[in-house]
């Protein structure tokens, strides 16, 4: 199975989701400044890395976990997932997309946005505090996410477009 995490520049709120996916940190407690500016691909991305899956891992059960940069297009670039999904045959239960973007707020929606366009100083001053102020609800996103990757593999038929409804319905702060 694949795991996509859909954060505005892939290296933000995207790489906190995959670091908790893998296990990289932990959801019982918020990370200090240090730990989140130490994780691999923290603050990574250029501007052309915007729309391309960045490979973050696989997890203990053998899923491999992106973050995918979508600025503040996540419906547009969901679309375009599931219509690649359909040209190229891959089933809709081997892969589970997780908007991010909702779990950030403005501050983290607009570190991305100067971290899309190469302003990472900038970025790096609102990214921070934004997900430590976030992390909750990032966490939140990716145990369901979590969740429902271990319920598909024991129920393949389940669709992906209902899991993507289900998780972003709830992944709001």
């Amino acid at each position: 199975m694949i795991v996509f995490y859909l954060c505005p520049s892939g290296d933000f709120a995207g790489t906190i989701c995959g670091a908790l996916h893998l296990g990289g940190l932990s959801a019982a407690r918020v990370p200090s400044h240090r730990e989140i500016i130490q994780l691999r691909r923290f603050g990574e991305s250029k501007p052309e890395d915007i729309g391309r899956p960045l490979f973050l891992g696989v997890d203990q059960f053998g899923n491999q976990v992106y973050s995918i940069g979508v600025l503040q297009e996540n419906d547009v670039a969901l679309r375009t997932i599931d219509d690649l999904l359909r040209i190229f045959h891959i089933p809709p239960h081997e892969v589970i997309l997780a908007d991010a973007v909702p779990c950030g707020g403005w501050r983290l929606k607009l570190a991305g946005l100067f971290s899309g366009w190469g302003m990472h100083s900038w970025a790096y001053r609102l990214a921070v505090p934004s997900i430590r102020r976030c992390y909750p609800a990032l966490s939140d996103l990716v145990a369901r996410t979590v969740a429902s990757a271990r319920q598909r593999e024991h129920e393949p038929e389940a669709r992906k477009e209902v899991l993507y409804r289900k998780v972003r319905k709830t992944s709001g702060v």
